[in-house]
């Protein structure tokens, strides 16, 4: 059974606390952000335990580099982050390459995307950084100590050189194929090699210099609605191809204002009204022979998710049957390929009528360019003594959300904290909903060391490292070494590595550790349903001198 948690906020910034129980995380269902006062709520942030304020290229580089003091631990920071913030697979929508439209929209991509994405994150956070081209592959080089460094967030991958400490650069690695075929992603060595291919990579930047940002007004009677699992099971793809990620968070933003308080001169109206009977906006002025233009209203759809289809429900009133009596709906999406089409004509009839149209094929991306707004246009008409209009208005918009950028709870206490950035007058529900989980407990955190003991030195390089078994149901072992005592990365992609639950041992392939050194290592357990517990206490060894 679900559990909700709702709070009601009249100030620019409140922090509450959601507590949530059972034995593990919960499932995140879904939040909701709803406008239910009189004035525009501007900017709504929702940020749960510190982290997910993902507005802007800027505030997402501070969240994912706070603690960070070099370059170097800036970049390690964000190559470590991205990994686990997408899927792979590609994005027809050109603005995906942009970090704010990559994992707050689609939350997948491949290797492109990701390079570029971590070029923005890496000059937001005052790192230089460089998107480059090798055969077949794109990946990105951070700059530090005089020097450019690969961090392959698309292959999970970096490259010691061979004094396992400095990071190589591509013309490094293309200089000494060792360094990649020792790897965990070998298959690109013929790619470093490959140098006449290799180039340094701009047709990304304009796309990461445009200032992509989640701003987005809340209309009275708007909602905004976030799932973190599939709802609808609408899509983004190229050319009209599914190409749904294994993980797919669905959204929609729902507009249903109270039609006698919405501001018809904001919305560029043309002689139409708010009256006191049906319909309840209708015409202000009769047409007639010398005066035949069409009352109309302007509804604007405008969200900083991509659009993916739509709905509008209406109840709508044609009293006359004249030739000045006519009431009609246009849609006309956002962005170049935008053009006006009429959708619906309310012709031979009259009395109220209850319509429905599905928007989809008109306002949802399926190119290069995503649509993020689209414009609905009421036209009506009325002659002497008539009137045409609309009683009730409810304007479904379906938008991708990627769940990695939802404000998930956590078991226990949540801090969470809401921000706007409207001037006066707001009135927002904020409404969490989530499924606790009761059962076991996460798998415990792994006992001791076995071999080396904790301080203990090995006596080869290429020693195999034992911890006592966890206790209960282990699907997984996931063990990092490092020569760190934080373990903020590892000495390479190929110590950060999961095991099978049995043995509990990792045997450290060769050459990747040095002679008379310390390194720090740690262990952590996943159950059968696929959580992982915490890690251990970070254990060191030191190798023969």
């Amino acid at each position: 059974m679900s559990s909700e948690y709702c709070q009601t906020i009249e100030v620019p910034e409140v922090a509450y606390t959601v507590p949530v129980g059972g034995s593990r995380d919960p499932v995140n269902e879904a939040i909701i952000i709803e406008n239910i006062g009189t004035a525009d709520v501007v900017n709504p942030r929702v940020t749960v335990n510190g982290l997910y304020d993902w507005s802007s290229t800027e505030r997402m580089a501070a969240e994912i580099t706070r603690g960070c003091t070099t370059d170097e631990e800036k970049a390690f920071a964000i190559w470590r982050w991205v990994r686990g913030k997408r899927f792979q697979r590609s994005a027809s929508d050109r603005s995906s390459l942009h970090p704010v439209r990559l994992f707050n929209v689609y939350g997948y991509g491949i290797c492109g995307h990701t390079a570029a994405a971590m070029k923005a994150l890496g000059l937001a956070a005052g790192v230089p950084t460089r998107v480059h081209e090798i055969w077949g592959h794109t990946i990105s080089e951070f700059f530090w100590d005089d020097a450019w460094h690969v961090l392959d967030g698309n292959g999970q991958v970096f490259y010691p050189k061979r004094d396992n400490r400095t990071l190589a650069s591509v013309d490094e690695v293309g200089d000494d194929p060792w360094i990649s075929e020792r790897s965990t992603l070998a298959r690109f060595t013929y790619a470093y090699q490959s140098k006449e291919d290799n180039y340094i990579e701009h047709s990304y930047d304009e796309e990461i210099e445009t200032n992509y940002a989640m701003d987005m007004v809340l209309r009275p009677g708007e909602k905004l609605i976030r799932h973190w699992n599939p709802t609808s099971g609408k899509y983004e793809g190229s050319q009209g191809r599914a190409e749904m990620p294994s993980t797919f968070a669905n959204g929609q933003l729902i507009y249903e204002p109270d039609l006698r308080g919405c501001d018809l001169e904001r919305d560029g109206a043309f002689n139409a009204a708010v009256g006191g009977g049906s319909p309840i906006i209708g015409v202000a002025k009769n047409q007639d022979d010398i005066f035949r233009k069409f009352s109309s209203w302007d509804v604007r759809v405008q969200s900083p998710y991509a659009v993916v289809g739509g709905r509008v429900d209406a109840a709508i009133m044609r009293t006359g049957d004249g030739r000045h009596d006519s009431f009609s709906v246009a849609v006309m999406p956002d962005g170049p390929e935008g053009m006006r089409r009429e959708v619906y004509s309310y012709r031979y009839y009259t009395g109220p009528r209850e319509i429905g149209l599905y928007l989809d094929p008109i306002v949802a991306t399926q190119t290069r360019v995503g649509k993020y707004g689209y414009t609905l246009s009421f036209y009506f008409g009325a002659g002497a003594g008539q009137q045409a209009g609309i009683d009730r208005l409810k304007v479904t918009t379906d938008i991708q959300v990627s769940p990695h950028s939802l404000p998930a709870l956590k078991q226990g206490e949540n801090a969470v904290v809401y921000r706007d950035e409207s001037p006066e007058g707001r009135q927002v529900r904020i409404t969490h909903v989530w499924m606790e989980r009761a059962g076991t407990p996460l798998p415990s955190i792994p006992a001791d060391p076995v071999a080396p003991l904790n301080g203990g030195r090995v006596d080869s390089l290429a020693p195999t490292l034992a911890w006592a078994p966890t206790a209960g149901e282990v699907d997984a072992y996931h063990v990092e070494v490092s020569y760190r005592p934080d373990c903020a990365w590892p000495v390479s992609s190929s110590l950060d590595v999961e095991l099978p639950p049995s043995p509990a041992e990792f045997a450290v392939p060769e050459s990747w550790l040095n002679p008379g050194t310390i390194y720090y290592w740690r262990v952590r357990a996943r159950d059968a349903q696929g959580d992982w517990g915490a890690y251990s206490p970070v254990w060191q060894f030191s190798t023969p001198g």
